[in-house]
């Protein structure tokens, strides 16, 4: 899903049998509809496991880490399991800061998260 005007993509992937999210631009109150619906759309599938990628994302207001947070509990509420790769301090610092870093799996890469959503023995 590509919306030129806000400037923010997200797009599905798959990488070793996990369902990615990629998101790329900035994650605010303007462009959290295109990357909720994304995300919704993904979790309607019932993956195993889902990785949503924020490596390419620079920026992130409190919206954007709302939506995580959702994202992760409705995971949680229908067996999958989630995990966010970051890798921007403009990301992570708001992560920690709000305690979120703690509540959800966050890795620096989209293969170092898809690794240890492998490694557990979930459904």
């Amino acid at each position: 899903m590509v919306d030129p005007v806000a400037g923010v993509t997200a797009t599905i992937t798959l990488h070793r049998s996990v369902s990615v999210v990629v998101v790329r631009g900035e994650v605010d109150a303007a462009t959290v509809p295109v990357v909720h619906t994304a995300l919704s759309a993904e979790l309607d599938r019932h993956p195993r496991r889902l990785v949503v990628d924020l490596t390419g994302v620079e920026f992130i207001d409190p919206t954007g880490l709302r939506l995580l947070a959702d994202t992760t509990q409705r995971g949680e509420r229908s067996g999958t399991a989630v995990a966010v790769s970051a890798s921007h301090l403009a990301v992570l610092r708001p992560m920690r800061l709000t305690g979120l870093d703690q509540a959800m799996t966050v890795r620096g890469s989209v293969d170092e998260a898809v690794t240890e959503l492998l490694a557990r023995r979930s459904g």
